[in-house]
């Protein structure tokens, strides 16, 4: 629940909005889920957006949000788990009405999840 469809990333892949609490059972075909956060930019402008992710209970990703720069974290998965369950909570959302946008959603973090057989290694 609290999760919109999904919508292209620009790569191939799909990311979706969630509203301020939201959660999704996945299945988890590899041993780590490569996680990217961000929100949009209306909703920093005056201060940051603390942000979570719980997979299966626990917390994995706690962070401030202050740019549109996506956060990317990648998780392990236990092993023989087949399924997982992710848990996002952002403390502050926006309505697109306010900012004169068409758009009746909820907008609190865009996330896109993408289970891959390794984390890479982060660019230096």
């Amino acid at each position: 629940y609290g999760f919109y469809a999904p919508e292209p990333d620009g790569s191939g892949g799909e990311q979706r909005w969630a509203e301020r609490r939201a959660v999704a059972v996945v299945q988890a075909p590899t041993r780590w889920v490569e996680l990217t956060i961000s929100v949009d930019y209306l909703n920093f402008v005056t201060r940051p957006v603390e942000a979570k992710v719980w997979r299966d209970g626990e917390l994995v990703v706690d962070t401030q949000l202050t740019s549109m720069q996506p956060v990317t974290k990648y998780i392990p998965i236990p092993q023989n788990e087949k399924w997982v369950v992710l848990e996002t909570w952002v403390s502050r959302t926006l309505y697109p009405p306010d900012f004169g946008v068409a758009d009746d959603r909820e907008l609190g973090l865009l996330i896109r999840w993408r289970f891959v057989d390794s984390p890479r290694l982060a660019a230096t």
